[in-house]
């Protein structure tokens, strides 16, 4: 917005140095010529013959003239403003520190940003992670599945035990049905006689799911990539990149599989009291495009197992079923799954085979040829791990809670309420997700949802433009009737999303869809897809911006655009960076999954309810002073121009300022600098901040800065400036006893009358008035005074010097003598001028000037 208004406004002051060129051109023709005593006839330099040369020169003239038209100093106060309203107002900000730990500085609110602080009062869209930026990514194990088997109590909570609680007892308190695999499991003598990860149990009911629990409670002791944390000697805890393994170590850990600690690639752990070690061969990293990870160990038999787990998407397709198994068919174990995401738990499935030792050499040597290639490294080695990563017998599945974070409901009842449409992302199943969201009170109505889980590209269409006309009508109908508004949510999972994004005309319909919901909710979506569903909806409203435009003005729609309809991503984990990158503003959460998304956003919280504080007290704040700081600036630098340029009238366009250029430099740095700075520092608009927290529907509401009240407070500054000018001007006496005799007289009263009135400009616009800012509003008018004192007397000192310097030469007259002696026929000193003055006269040009102007603000 500035850099446009900058340019128009440059526009601007050349039409009016050329129309001033041109009129210093057309005097001299008209009239210059008749007073033989200006010389008008004598062309010499800068009064050329030449018209073009002769405009050409005065366009130069009078640009360097109007040049303070143009606050470039404004860039320089904006910069220290924002930079200032960052540390001193976001970083220190004690309402958005973690009230568990205030003093922990690495959850003090960030801002890396100071360019996008006036964006936080203008965000239409926030798009945001829901693990770890929704919840607080403190996962902990309430049910598992033990093959076909289903063990725990919704309402028992291992972080409830105690941590000398025995292994018997934290089962028992899980699960009756555990105590007695566990006492079968400690009478076996020889544990890696049993420990066939990989091979399906065929022993009796009871010996069989004892083998089972042996089974899959080994395997998730040991596909991980936790550390162990030891004191005196002993695991008291772990630290890892997934909280999700970090959960399950611990809660194997209390259940009696203790992982010890991995020594040269040698993993130790304690079963019930009894240690094992497992040589770990290779390691299958997570990412976000395999959603999985696997181990592949040997134990002490050197039998090889690959141990794997991952998101049900990727497992369930790996996994063998039927006779032999120990899943007897896919779509019960589906079943289980689902019934563990609609309590709102985030899945995980297990699986292992076994692998003979030829089989494991030849796939490792693939695998290292893979990681040697440097050109086609990450798609070979991709393909070498999903080659192995199949044919898997089923384990077991864990269903693990992850908590909301506190205020999170009202947080997003919040930003509702503010306009703001919430987009949810995230790539937990969709059952999940739906829970979450109702939790968090992102959905209000789940037999309300429009749900989108299509295959076919033609079918989506037709659901697609069906729900969109229904939404219109309905829309339409609320606009009538404003009392009957129903929220309007969405759901899509990532593989309806991939058809969406991958035609032009479906991401449009979509994206219209989209707009006209309160929510989103996006389940099963890839780092990737976060990042084009941001790009999507930020190119849906510049469209939507341009085509509301008639024909001809379609350019202010994208220049509309620049300043309207923000963007704003938030998330918590490396996964969320390109999201974050990808918004008009990135808010990144200081969690538990590192500090990527906190290192590569524009601000940095610690936990979502803060992102309330960020937008409607900080970003409305923020707005209200720099809008202000902006409209004052070009209105102070305008009005001492126009006053120039109104004196070209009265001067032939002759190009003279006023006024001395001394006095005209301390007008910006000394005079007009300050009132404003802290205007823009300590002003606010209401009295407590709060107010704007606790009315969320004023946000965004501001037309504190838009092309009509910019330029309405410019025509402003040319009214103030006429009004300073002419009653000096035509209130003064250039003959007489008493006369103004000087050049700079009546244009030091002119300057004077206008500081006066643009240090008040700053007072009426201010709504929070404090001591301190009317004692430097005063200071900044009165200092003139001392100054033009201290400015006569220099000038009396320097030309007493000269004049005793230059006694001896004659006195020479020069064009620009002739020129004052034309406009004021009483030439004398200008350090007399206001001396000569009677008192009462000097009151009275004051008092009328000020009259004027107050009634013109």
């Amino acid at each position: 917005f500035l850099n446009i208004q900058i340019v128009v406004l440059a526009i601007v002051q050349m039409l009016l140095c050329i129309l001033c060129a041109v009129g210093s051109y057309v005097w001299r023709e008209k009239r210059g010529f008749n007073m033989y005593y200006l010389m008008m006839d004598a062309f010499v330099q800068t009064n050329y013959s030449n018209p073009v040369a002769y405009i050409v020169v005065y366009t130069l003239t009078f640009w360097i003239l109007f040049s303070a038209m143009v606050p470039i100093s404004l860039f320089v106060t904006l910069e220290l403003v924002r930079f200032w309203q960052c540390i001193a107002f976001i970083d220190f900000d004690p309402e958005m520190r973690v009230k568990e730990d205030p003093e922990d500085k690495s959850l003090w609110p960030k801002a890396r940003n100071s360019n996008v602080n006036d964006d936080l009062a203008r965000i239409s869209y926030v798009f945001s992670d829901k693990t770890g930026t929704l919840t607080s990514n403190e996962m902990q194990l309430r049910l598992i599945s033990v093959g076909m088997h289903r063990f725990g109590r919704e309402s028992h909570r291992f972080e409830d035990m105690q941590p000398d609680d025995s292994p018997i007892h934290v089962a028992s308190e899980f699960d009756t049905k555990l105590p007695d695999c566990f006492s079968r499991i400690e009478c076996i003598e020889r544990l890696v006689d049993h420990l066939q990860l990989g091979v399906p149990t065929t022993d009796g009911a009871k010996e069989a799911l004892s083998t089972q629990v042996l089974k899959f409670f080994t395997c998730m002791a040991l596909c991980h990539s936790v550390l162990p944390e030891m004191e005196s000697n002993r695991v008291v805890g772990y630290q890892g990149p997934s909280p999700d393994e970090v959960c399950i170590a611990n809660t194997m850990k209390q259940l009696g599989f203790v992982f010890k600690e991995n020594k040269s690639n040698i993993m130790y752990i304690n079963i019930l009291g009894k240690k094992c070690k497992f040589r770990v061969l290779n390691v299958l990293e997570f990412s976000s495009d395999r959603k999985r990870m696997s181990v592949i160990v040997q134990d002490q038999r050197k039998n090889i197992y690959l141990i794997s787990k991952g998101a049900d998407t990727v497992m369930l397709p790996r996994t063998l079923y039927g006779k032999d198994t120990t899943a007897s068919s896919r779509e019960e174990v589906d079943e289980m799954i689902h019934d563990y995401s609609c309590k709102g738990l985030r899945c995980l499935m297990f699986g292992a085979k076994q692998l003979s030792f030829e089989e494991w050499k030849e796939w490792n040597m693939a695998f290292r040829l893979a990681a040697n290639d440097i050109q086609n490294r990450d798609k070979r080695m991709a393909s070498c791990m999903d080659d192995i990563e199949g044919g898997l017998h089923f384990l077991g599945i864990t269903a693990v809670e992850d908590k909301l974070q506190e205020e999170v409901p009202e947080s997003i009842q919040i930003l509702r309420d503010a306009g703001i449409k919430v987009w949810v992302i995230t790539g937990d199943k969709q059952e999940t997700a739906i829970n979450i969201g109702i939790a968090c009170r992102l959905i209000s109505d789940s037999e309300k949802l429009m749900v989108f889980n299509e295959d076919c590209k033609e079918t989506l269409r037709q659901g697609i433009s069906s729900e969109l006309r229904e939404l219109v009508r309905r829309r339409a109908d609320q606009r009538k009737n404003p009392g009957q508004k129903k929220d309007e949510e969405l759901v899509i999972d990532g593989k309806t999303l991939s058809l969406v994004l991958s035609d032009e005309s479906l991401s449009k319909d979509f994206a219209s869809l989209g707009a006209l919901c309160d929510c989103v909710l996006v389940c099963r979506a890839s780092p990737s897809q976060k990042a084009e569903i941001v790009t999507m909806m930020k190119e849906y409203e510049k469209s939507k911006l341009v085509q509301s435009k008639p024909w001809g003005l379609k350019w202010t729609g994208w220049l509309q655009h620049l300043t309207d309809n923000k963007v704003l991503s938030i998330g918590d984990g490396a996964n969320d960076v390109p999201m974050i990158q990808r918004a008009d503003v990135g808010v990144g959460i200081a969690g538990k999954e590192g500090r990527q998304a906190s290192n590569n956003s524009d601000f940095s919280i610690a936990r979502f309810k803060f992102l309330v504080r960020l937008l409607l007290v900080h970003g409305q704040t923020t707005q209200y002073r720099n809008a202000n700081l902006i409209k004052y600036s070009f209105y102070k630098n305008i009005a001492i121009s126009v006053m120039f340029l109104y004196f070209q009238f009265d001067s032939g366009f002759s190009g003279q300022a006023s006024i001395d250029s001394l006095t005209l430099n301390f007008y910006n740095t000394v005079f007009t600098a300050i009132p404003i700075l802290i205007f823009a520092l300590m002003d606010s608009p209401t009295e407590n901040l709060e107010t704007l927290r606790k009315y969320p529907k004023i946000y965004n509401t501001s037309n504190s800065l838009t092309v009509i009240t910019f330029w309405k407070a410019q025509i402003k500054a040319f009214v103030d400036a006429a009004i300073c000018y002419y009653i000096p001007y035509y209130a003064a006496f250039t003959s007489g006893g008493n006369n103004l005799d000087g050049l700079f007289a009546v244009g030091r009263i002119s300057y004077i009358a206008l500081q006066g009135v643009v240090t008040l400009e700053v007072l009426t616009i201010s709504r929070h008035v404090t001591t301190l800012f009317v004692a430097f509003v005063l200071y900044s008018w009165l200092i003139m005074f001392p100054f033009f004192y201290l400015f006569e007397y220099s000038m009396q000192v320097r030309n007493t010097r000269i004049s005793s310097s230059n006694e001896s030469r004659p006195h020479t007259s020069t064009l620009f003598f002739l020129w004052k002696s034309h406009f004021f026929p009483a030439i004398g000193s200008n350090r007399g001028a206001l001396k000569k003055m009677e008192k009462w006269k000097t009151k009275t040009l004051l008092t009328l000037t000020f009259l004027s102007l107050s009634l013109s603000l």
